[in-house]
């Protein structure tokens, strides 16, 4: 039972590597899939004629959420100075704060050009696999960095108001 306590204390303390590690994963499992058991097929099949939608729309999603990220960042830059992030500011989180949040916005640019890319050289008459599997990769690292990006956003707030409300009672 020990062990399973420490396990989202382990996870806590290297969440960025691990999640990374956990996107490799699932991108070596669908090329996997994709190039020695026939899932290709599948893909090729469903991506059809609609290359250039799906390319072109995660492209437009993409861009939107880096520049929530770039306003997500603005916020804590803004609030930072508060005296309820004081706490944060001197813990060894505030660096994990930046990393989680520059990590969103490289992620996200990465994301985003990678599917500029792939609309332009993924053809219906002459796919480019490896576009899509750039594609794949990038969109679920820069969820996993998103999700936490969210996490971060709302806990500053959380602080913020609870001293708000405090300073009002």
């Amino acid at each position: 039972m020990r062990s399973v306590k420490k396990m989202p204390e382990f996870w806590e303390r290297r969440f960025l590597p691990l999640e990374l590690g956990a996107c490799v994963v699932a991108i070596v499992t669908l090329i996997t899939w994709s190039e020695y058991f026939g899932g290709y097929a599948w893909i090729a099949t469903v991506l059809d004629g609609n290359r250039g939608a799906v390319y072109g729309t995660l492209a437009s999603i993409l861009g939107a959420l880096l520049g929530f990220t770039i306003t997500t960042v603005s916020v804590v830059i803004a609030f930072s100075t508060e005296r309820s992030l004081k706490r944060l500011r001197a813990s060894n989180q505030y660096a994990m704060l930046w990393n989680v949040l520059t990590s969103t916005i490289r992620w996200l640019g990465v994301a985003t050009i990678g599917c500029l890319v792939a609309l332009i050289v993924d053809r219906d008459k002459k796919p480019e696999p490896w576009a899509l599997y750039l594609c794949v990769f990038s969109v679920l690292v820069s969820v996993a960095r998103l999700w936490r990006t969210a996490w971060i956003l709302e806990n500053v707030i959380r602080i913020i108001i609870h001293q708000t409300s405090t300073k009002e009672s």
